[in-house]
């Protein structure tokens, strides 16, 4: 399998017009490590310093941090940087497709049941932007 290293830096920074006396924040800026992907090397900078942090799963399985600012501030700068390892997907083979002909009268409207293959690629045979 080929592999890809990508070295990634998030940053969001926010300016508040006068002070912001207390906030809480919800980051999801943890990559997750699964088949092909897996996390290196994963770190969250915050400036100013939060009172509190800590992470946790969601409900699926996302690294979520909460933190906590306490103290006044004007400026909240949150900076993301990892390391990501991705392989390529396997090779497939596509599996032989319907003749066109085929598909042209399966979506040609004729006020019948269709089924549910057919009736998914139905969405599908409208102009694409």
């Amino acid at each position: 399998m080929n592999a890809a290293c990508y070295a990634v830096r998030h940053e969001t920074l926010y300016r508040y017009d006068r002070d912001v006396a207390h906030s809480h924040q919800q980051l999801h800026l943890t990559p997750r490590s699964f088949a092909r992907q897996r996390c290196l090397q994963h770190g969250i900078e915050i400036q100013p310093q939060p009172a509190a942090r800590s992470e946790h799963l969601d409900a699926f399985g996302n690294c979520v941090t909460r933190m906590e600012l306490d103290q006044p501030h004007t400026r909240l700068q949150v900076v993301a940087v990892m390391n990501v390892s991705l392989e390529a997907p396997p090779e497939t083979l596509a599996a032989p497709g319907e003749e066109w002909q085929r598909v042209r009268e399966q979506l040609a409207y004729q006020a019948r049941e269709l089924e549910p293959d057919w009736l998914e690629a139905m969405r599908f045979r409208g102009e694409s932007p």
